[in-house]
């Protein structure tokens, strides 16, 4: 059992082909080209009230950090050090993760492994997948948000982790699923099942195509 100290200023995640070539996250990938329509919305909104969008925008990634830290350590026996959160970012993350693992237990899920992170020599793209586990003898993949909704860039994303995983191991993934964790109740944990991704995972590979050529330009 180790201690893991978590800090609000993470370092941006590297991923690296054999060769050393540096190539994209997965994450990014699935926002490329996306409307920003209700971000900017999102904006205005809160600067009409009065209020930093920016603070609201960290603390909310803040949240998410903490309940991602404790849902990790969790699963590989680990205990996580918080103390560079505040207690309002704390007790909100810890509530995330209890709804979390409420979930899990409900549905007697087995887990496999963790954070695990995995580059694709074929596409050139890297990623971190938060869950995976094994459900009635197959593989799943899952997903953690904390976002105020699912947004179709978060199947795009899952899409390319599916990928990842399936180019990297031989035993391929037969579930999928994105649990987010609603940061305004307690009590609401939204749940998407999710079938075949073929047609995100094209979608996906061309917004790669499209962040390689504005990165090659």
């Amino acid at each position: 059992m180790a201690t893991i100290k978590y800090s609000k200023k993470k370092a941006h995640q590297i991923y690296r082909k054999l060769d050393g070539t540096i190539v994209p996250g997965g994450s990014t990938i699935a926002g490329v080209g996306d409307s920003q329509e209700h971000l900017l919305t999102w904006y205005y909104n809160m600067g009409v009230k009065g209020e930093d969008p920016k603070a609201h925008m960290r603390e909310a990634g803040n949240i998410g950090t903490v309940a991602h830290g404790m849902i990790e350590c969790h699963f590989n026996g680990n205990i996580g050090d918080f103390d560079d959160f505040s207690k309002t970012e704390i007790d909100m993350g810890t509530m995330l993760y209890d709804k979390f693992m409420r979930w899990w237990a409900e549905n007697n899920l087995e887990f496999v492994a963790s954070e695990t992170q995995l580059v694709s020599e074929v596409h050139g793209y890297g990623g971190t997948l938060d869950l995976i586990f094994r459900r009635n003898g197959g593989l799943g993949l899952l997903d953690v948000k904390s976002s105020p909704q699912i947004y179709l860039k978060n199947y795009r994303q899952l899409a390319g982790y599916e990928a990842l995983w399936n180019e990297t191991n031989p035993e391929k993934i037969e579930h999928r699923v994105i649990v987010r964790l609603d940061k305004k109740s307690p009590k609401k944990t939204e749940v998407r099942w999710i079938g075949d991704l073929e047609d995100h995972f094209n979608v996906f590979l061309k917004k790669l195509a499209l962040y390689q050529a504005e990165h090659e330009s």
